[in-house]
């Protein structure tokens, strides 16, 4: 099974570069990763309805966590709807490849 690639449809609206976007990203799954939460009431959860309110918090949780070393990130992820939302699913199919790649 091919890579997921993924380019966002609302960009965040700072001046950070393509890769700098994509560390920010990268940066945020690898944290929701190692979360505990995540590992413990995610993984393996068949109830999808759970796993996504899970989801929601554990990045919420994270974003917030990271605000003093990238508050542009956590600007435009609490001031834009749009963003918050096509984030999160980013996020979670990002882990989610992950999980498949580590079954």
């Amino acid at each position: 099974m091919g890579r997921t690639t993924w380019t966002p449809s609302r960009p965040m609206r700072n001046d950070a570069t393509p890769d700098d976007q994509k560390m920010k990203m990268i940066s945020v799954a690898q944290a929701v990763a190692e979360d505990e939460d995540y590992k413990s009431l995610v993984v393996g959860n068949p109830d999808q309805q759970a796993v996504n309110a899970l989801m929601v918090q554990i990045i919420d949780r994270i974003i917030r966590k990271k605000r003093k070393g990238d508050m542009s990130l956590y600007k435009e992820y609490q001031q834009n709807e749009g963003f918050k939302v096509d984030f999160r699913n980013v996020i979670t199919r990002m882990l989610g490849d992950l999980d498949y790649l580590q079954a």
